[in-house]
């Protein structure tokens, strides 16, 4: 984070007036041990030691908001570096150098569907407790390649809390890089044109639309029945508002004028404890965070109880809603980790429960969060659970350490959910692996420091320092890029490494057809290809291995077929621990030519193409596996897992040598069918750097 500014403008004085009139507390001497009989010690009631709360109270909200620790509790995210020329859309609604309302979302994308009604279609899946929709946009294109209910799928969500805005940020530049960049990057072009992508940028619209004006550590959903937060009998009759990004909570330091005068900047460092002659006191909430004028927010008691913001908006935490293991979530609706009234109680949650149902050929999720700097995957649930897939996940998320080490942030943090930073019963990830079947995982895109600003009343040692819930989760808006670029990276490469089947060649060997399939994609499918037979009936060809990013031939006799009208059909099922699905169907007929060829008289045959070319291979090296990169921090470093990238192109069944990404060429003598010319044969992203740089 950057340093925050130090100032003596006339604001400041006058926010440094108002708090020393109201002030209070013991005079501690510099240096000199805290007295036991000092409320709170040498921080005082009014500021909390990080150390005596858990990670996850932090996080889940059940511990106090950001701004009640030491401004030095939480540490500033890298300064991005490297990233003036990161791409972005000019102007309009969304821009990514500010955090857009969700009506604003709505507009952005309604003029991606106008732009590009060839790749973008935006549905409606629900509606928000406040009658907001849930939006999902679906991008590929139609009219080149598979139908969009048998290609395979990836879904991309975000912002299911509503304070986590980066969150649904990355989602739309994901949306935004998928829609500009087709037809001029190779391989953005090869996705969308044989996979589908579904986005939903947010789950809990009104709760982002609550944390952008009126209460930035809202979690939750707003559901306005569930949650009588004081039992007066009444729902969120008594919340907090205007207090949304870009406001602070302000607290006032004063400090020995030799410390203050030798760290005049930043007087939060080393052992600034000891230089404290009095106990902090929170002096209020306020506007300017981001600049501009600086007016006090004053708390209000709304039902006249003589409290104040006792009896918050909502809610329900959407990500604990979900049927897996929902029974074992939190039960107090004062917990902003609440699992709900019952099941599926929060419309948002349903809206994603029903979408989700009707994507048949789901392959891979990723549901976008923030608010510490991890790669997640399952099991959300528990330590303990077998977890089928645990060396793909592996492989999966260490490359993504490798992929995320750029514009000056380290490899994210790869960890299984519960064991490297909390148990969540009734999460997406969880449901989506368990119960779908498909590759989930859950990436915490941002961790950073509540700090907002520094500043000194002229050359005193009274400091005030600026904290904001909205900062510890979200970067400055200036920085919004660094972070969506950065993550984008990991999204096209789950995208990517989601399984795709071709054609990829089809002749006539001797007494046989050969008819080539590949597997673009890095994740296992098995196969199942069947041909009409002249005399009635089919026969049947299936892998014996799942195959990863390669090629299989697959041999029919040729006496066997009908000079005309052979169906070829090939089912592809992913090969995943949970539940084995099918994720692509795809169907072509041929003809047998006197001459001895083949014609194909519907589909078409594509070259195989090696898409890990992008991303500088498919896997990590070992450099990757280093506890920096598995170990979380503050915590005890989970078990490792150990796992050995499967050898692309598979062995373990015939196949043909891959042909190199740069030029593709068919797998066998040219068919007669023309194949697609579109080839993937550049690296999109910069060079990967080694670790640890």
């Amino acid at each position: 984070m950057r340093q925050p500014a130090t100032a003596v403008a006339l604001a400041c004085a006058i926010l440094a007036a108002s708090v020393i009139a109201v002030w209070r507390g013991p005079s501690i001497a510099p240096g000199a041990p805290t007295a036991p009989d000092t409320p709170g010690g040498i921080l005082g009631p009014d500021v909390l030691d990080v150390a005596d709360f858990g990670l996850g109270e932090i996080l889940e909200g059940d511990g106090p908001p950001l701004e009640r620790f030491a401004p030095d509790a939480f540490p500033a995210a890298p300064e991005p570096v490297g990233v003036d020329d990161i791409p972005a859309p000019a102007g309009g609604p969304v821009d990514f150098r500010r955090y857009p309302t969700p009506d604003e979302v709505v507009a952005f994308t309604d003029q991606l569907a106008a732009a590009r009604p060839d790749l973008v279609e935006v549905f409606e899946i629900g509606r928000s407790w406040q009658d907001r929709p849930v939006r999902a946009i679906r991008v590929a294109n139609e009219a080149l390649g598979d139908p969009l209910d048998r290609r395979p799928a990836m879904v991309i969500d975000a912002q299911h809390h509503a304070r986590e805005l980066i969150s649904g940020q990355v989602a739309l530049y994901n949306l935004w890089w998928l829609v500009h960049f087709y037809g001029t990057d190779p391989l953005v072009t090869h996705l969308l044109d044989t996979r589908v992508v579904y986005i939903v940028p947010i789950v809990n619209p009104d709760g982002a639309a609550i944390a952008l004006a009126d209460y930035q550590a809202i979690r939750k959903t707003a559901n306005p029945t569930c949650c009588d937060d004081d039992g007066d009998g009444r729902y969120d009759e008594d919340a907090t508002s205007g207090y949304g990004y870009g406001t602070d909570d302000v607290t006032v330091y004063t400090f020995d004028q030799a410390w203050a005068d030798a760290h005049p900047d930043n007087p939060f460092q080393g052992d600034w404890r000891s230089h404290l002659l009095k106990q902090p006191e929170r002096a209020g909430r306020f506007t300017g965070a981001l600049g501009g004028p600086r007016q006090r927010i004053a708390p209000r008691d709304q039902d006249g109880d003589g409290r104040s913001e006792e009896d918050q908006r909502g809610g329900t935490d959407p990500n604990r809603n979900y049927d897996w293991f929902w029974d074992q979530g939190v039960a107090d609706l004062r917990s902003d980790a609440f699992r709900g009234p019952a099941v599926w109680s929060e419309p948002e949650v349903v809206a994603m429960r029903d979408f989700l149902a009707e994507i048949e050929t789901l392959a891979t999720s990723v549901s976008y969060h923030s608010g510490i700097d991890l790669i997640l995957y399952p099991w959300a649930y528990s330590t303990s659970a077998e977890l089928p897939d645990a060396p793909m996940y592996e492989l999966l998320t260490r490359k993504g350490s490798q992929l995320t080490e750029v514009n000056g942030f380290d490899g994210s943090i790869r960890t299984w959910i519960a064991r490297g930073l909390y148990g969540a019963a009734g999460s997406s990830v969880d449901y989506i692996y368990g119960h779908l079947g498909a590759f989930a995982m859950a990436p915490e895109t941002y961790g950073g420091s509540s700090l907002t600003r520094i500043e000194r009343l002229g050359t005193t040692g009274v400091f005030s320092a600026g904290q904001s819930t909205a900062f510890g989760f979200n970067p400055r808006q200036e920085d919004i890029l660094a972070s969506t670029d950065r993550w984008n990276r990991f999204s096209l490469y789950l995208l990517a490494a989601t399984p795709n089947v071709e054609l990829n060649g089809l002749a006539v060997d001797g007494d046989d057809v050969v008819v080539t399939l590949g597997n673009d994609g890095v994740l296992p499918v098995t196969l199942a290809a069947t041909v009409s037979l002249a005399g009635g009936g089919e026969r049947e060809a299936v892998t014996a291995e799942p195959l990863h990013a390669g090629q299989v031939a697959l041999r029919f006799a040729r006496a066997d077929l009908a000079p005309t009208g052979n169906r070829l059909r090939v089912v592809a099922t992913l090969a995943v621990g949970t539940r084995p699905h099918t994720v692509e169907s795809a169907e072509w007929t041929f003809s047998l030519l006197q001459d001895g060829t083949v014609r194909l008289d519907a589909g078409r045959v594509r070259p195989w193409v090696d898409l890990s070319v992008p991303f500088g291979g498919w896997w990590a090296g070992d450099a990757w596996n280093a506890e920096k990169y598995r170990c979380p921090p503050g915590r005890t470093c989970p078990p490792q897992i150990f796992a050995t990238p499967p050898v692309t192109p598979n062995p373990a069944v015939p196949t043909l040598t891959p042909f190199p990404s740069a030029t593709p060429t068919p797998a066998s003598d040219p068919p007669t069918a023309t194949p697609d010319g579109r080839a993937v044969g550049r690296a999109f992203l910069p060079a990967l750097h080694a670790p640890g740089r």
